[in-house]
């Protein structure tokens, strides 16, 4: 389903915390992930961002804080 003949592949990225990031316009968001996806995958140089969206959701439970612990989801 992340693949389409023809079409490429998906590849969805979540940034969290994502406080740097939300005063920042999509474009420079989607500038700064694209520039690291070719970072981390070396086999991907040369390839092409067709489509992008950026979702901004501005109360995230990976946020780090002091106690945000008893909010987590047990981890057993």
């Amino acid at each position: 389903d992340y693949y389409i003949e023809g079409q490429g592949s998906l590849l969805q990225c979540v940034l969290t915390p994502g406080d740097p990031y939300m005063p920042l316009p999509n474009e420079e968001i989607i500038a700064r992930v694209t520039k690291q996806v070719l970072a981390l995958f070396p086999s991907s140089q040369g390839l092409e961002v067709t489509w992008s969206s950026v979702v901004k959701i501005g109360q995230s439970l990976y946020r780090e804080a002091p106690g945000k612990d008893p909010f987590r989801p047990d981890q057993k």
